[in-house]
């Protein structure tokens, strides 16, 4: 057998099958969807569970917006406790070493005459 007849060949085969009605068929069907009838439960039998009493800590929960609401609180809580216990003296101070809490007047004085960094900051 050449190619040409095993290709005139298959060519029949797709003809064939072409005729064939796809799918299930209507008596094959029919049996599925008794016995899917068969097995579903009637309205009757569907009574649905009876929920338990939600218990204190999901009450307790709720109340404060659930677990995200929790969560804020919580968060929240533990940055006040840890601000109330932290020492201050870091916080007595501005970006520019000058005491905040301090009631004496202080000025900012700059050496052009040191070999700091500093004189990048004076005009001129």
């Amino acid at each position: 057998m050449d190619d040409k007849d095993k290709d005139l060949m298959l060519d029949a085969m797709f003809e064939a099958a072409k005729s064939l009605e796809p799918g299930p068929s209507a008596d094959l069907l029919g049996r599925i969807l008794a016995d899917a009838a068969e097995q579903a439960p009637s309205p009757a039998d569907a009574v649905p569970a009876a929920q338990p009493a939600p218990g204190i800590l999901d009450q307790l929960g709720q109340m404060f917006g659930g677990w995200r609401g929790a969560a804020a609180l919580t968060a929240s809580a533990m940055l006040g406790l840890w601000i109330g216990y932290a020492d201050p003296t870091g916080l007595q101070s501005d970006a520019l070493g000058m005491d905040v809490f301090d009631t004496t007047e202080q000025t900012l004085t700059f050496d052009p005459d040191e070999t700091s960094l500093d004189v990048f900051l004076l005009e001129g």
